[in-house]
């Protein structure tokens, strides 16, 4: 007699009818079952359960219902959903088994409700997807092909996702399976042509170019041979025609360039992304447009600025930060718009503060060094109505720590910027316009905290008695319920020369006249450099000077 297993499948009755459940744990008398039904998990009577065994397939019966030559009711006996299926060996789905199965289908004509549940769902959703024991098809070794192109174990998943799509949207598989059949045959046809002679649909046109996608794909198509190359502009043409917006996206980047085997021809680059602004609207696109007009190398090298202007305020207008930076500059200048050094500025600080606030959120790969840098290029300029020189050196040290922070990204251009950050720092200095960096400074807490004074977090202070006299007092800020880690404070000092992100502050206080230290740590989230307080509320008075040192 047979006995239970845990994780067997047990057939009893309960509430008038049949049901079934999975083997938890097993006593004496009794097991926990988990109800496959209500999803519910009791003890029931061992007397009362029995045994459902579980089936196994062979290859050959998968290759028959491959084939659609039998149905799941019958390989299985008719055995129940929750009947665990085992396959006895691995399995290889074959475009032949997809092509025969298609044949069958065809001439046995079912409803789109059989052919799922006795064809398409055990062998796709329930053993297919999610098993390896159906194996991949090998194309032929004398099949010629290149990667990124169809062969046999994508083909078979494409027309398997074909074949989902239909029942999906309701279109009965019988009406479909000609124009498969057509296609898988074809395919057989193609695999004896040369790759250029082929035929290839578009979604296949597509995959083949996300395969080179600097981005996103595997392949690298500046180092692809002739053959790849030819056919990668022949699919890139061919999508354009129809107004693939990836493809056209693609091609009027290699035409701005002049890479992946086209020329840089930017009147057709013009023409693809004004098409594509026409069919999306997308502010990027506007973005791409802004710069070509802005250098007007795609009319005989004739700035278009007023398009160009019209085009960066679109793009602005998406969200897209450097656009705002462009804008900006062109109403400093008066390119397209009217020279406004004050409208230039604070356009230029308002993006300034949105990137400066996801640097401080943590995204180091944001262009906060690059903005940064920038901006104290408009600061020294004439341009932007500011002169001040130390807000200048304040960017470039921010600039510099942002470069400092993205570098373990390794991103390009880097360690030029910062070459470039260290050069306009030193020539400030060397110009007398700020002064050498000290190793210590007297500073108002007000000043260095500015950043963090508000309402929503407090600041807490810890104070301690050094023994020569003076205080030395660490700053931070309150962490709240939802942080993970510590805050961190984005800390400038300029007359060190101090720029980096901490999560405390320590600075001393001489000449205080402060005696009763308090034990516990103070809590502020305003203060005026030396009286502190919470709402409007003084919590203590720190006389003295404070000193940071680097």
């Amino acid at each position: 007699m047979y006995e239970l297993q845990i994780d067997d499948t047990v057939r009893f009755e309960g509430k008038g009818k049949v049901q079934y459940g999975l083997v938890k744990s097993i006593g004496k008398k009794f097991a926990v079952v988990y109800n496959i039904g209500n999803c519910e998990t009791r003890k029931i009577a061992l007397s009362r359960l029995t045994f459902v065994p579980p089936v196994t397939l062979s290859p050959e019966q998968l290759s028959m219902l491959c084939r659609y030559q039998i149905s799941w009711t019958a390989l299985t006996g008719g055995a129940p959903d929750v009947v665990q299926v085992n396959i006895s060996e691995p399995y290889t789905l074959t475009l032949r088994d997809l092509l025969d199965g298609l044949q069958s289908i065809r001439k046995a004509a079912p409803d789109n409700a059989v052919l799922y549940d006795e064809w398409f769902d055990p062998l796709y959703s329930r053993y297919c997807i999610y098993l390896e024991d159906f194996l991949e098809e090998k194309t032929p070794e004398d099949v010629v092909t290149l990667p990124g192109l169809p062969n046999r174990a994508s083909k078979v998943a494409g027309i398997l996702r074909v074949i989902e799509n239909l029942f999906s949207k309701s279109v009965p598989v019988r009406n479909a399976a000609s124009s498969l059949i057509r296609e898988i045959n074809g395919y057989f046809i193609d695999e004896g042509k040369p790759i250029s002679e082929r035929t290839y649909n578009d979604k296949e046109k597509e995959d083949f170019l996300l395969y080179y996608d600097k981005e996103k794909g595997k392949g690298n198509i500046s180092n692809a041979d002739e053959e790849t190359l030819s056919l990668y502009r022949s699919f890139l043409d061919d999508l354009c025609a129809k107004e693939n917006k990836y493809a056209m996206k693609t091609k009027g980047l290699c035409c701005i360039h002049g890479d992946n085997g086209f020329e840089r021809d930017l009147a057709e680059a013009h023409r693809l992304f004004l098409r594509l602004f026409e069919l999306t609207a997308d502010p990027h696109y506007a973005m791409y447009l802004g710069d070509m007009c802005y250098s007007g190398e795609y009319a005989d090298g004739m700035p278009q600025y007023e398009e160009a202007f019209r085009y960066y305020c679109i793009a602005a207008g998406g969200g897209i930060n450097r656009a705002n930076i462009y804008v900006a500059d062109m109403f400093a200048y008066g390119r397209g718009a009217p020279k406004n050094p004050d409208i230039a500025w604070r356009l230029l600080e308002n993006v300034y503060s949105r990137i400066e606030e996801r640097f401080l959120a943590g995204d180091y790969c944001c262009n906060f060094a690059e903005t940064a840098f920038y901006r104290s290029k408009c600061i020294r300029s004439d341009n932007y109505g500011c002169h001040d020189a130390s807000l200048a050196y304040e960017s470039l040290l921010k600039a510099g720590l942002a470069v400092q922070k993205r570098m373990p990204a390794g991103i390009e251009g880097d360690q030029e910027l910062a070459s470039k950050i260290k050069e306009a720092t030193d020539e400030l200095i060397s110009m007398g316009l700020v002064p050498d960096h000290s190793k210590s400074a007297e500073i108002r807490v007000n000043t260095l905290f500015k950043l963090y004074l508000h309402k929503y977090r407090r600041m807490i202070m810890r104070i301690r008695k050094l023994k020569n006299g003076e205080l030395k007092i660490t700053y931070s800020l309150e962490k709240l319920p939802e942080d993970k880690d510590q805050p961190m404070m984005f800390i400038f000092e300029p007359k060190t020369g101090f720029c980096d992100m901490v999560s405390s502050v320590s600075v001393k206080v001489t000449g205080s006249t402060l005696e009763n230290i308090p034990e516990e740590s103070v809590y502020f989230n305003s203060t005026d450099g030396r009286n502190y307080f919470i709402g409007g509320t003084k919590v203590i008075s720190i006389d003295g000077e404070y000193i940071f040192s680097r």
